[in-house]
């Protein structure tokens, strides 16, 4: 699979991530279709230093997120 695929939901997913328009539901989707392109996709070592970067970021942020819903 062509990584532009990977670039594309990478891209998207930094767009809403941070953005208060979207659920947290709807940030937990794109995040997870980010997560299968990662998988699925052939990507270079840059590709994977971002993917890396951007679950250490979503992993905290989202903590934040899910106590704001509670």
């Amino acid at each position: 699979m062509s990584k532009e695929y990977f670039n594309r939901s990478l891209l998207y997913f930094r767009k809403i991530m941070c953005s208060t328009k979207y659920s947290f539901e709807e940030k937990e989707r794109a995040y997870s279709g980010l997560a299968t392109d990662y998988f699925r996709c052939e990507l270079s070592e840059d590709d994977i230093v971002h993917f890396q970067s951007i679950s250490r970021e979503w992993e905290i942020r989202s903590l934040y997120e899910k106590q704001d819903v509670n």
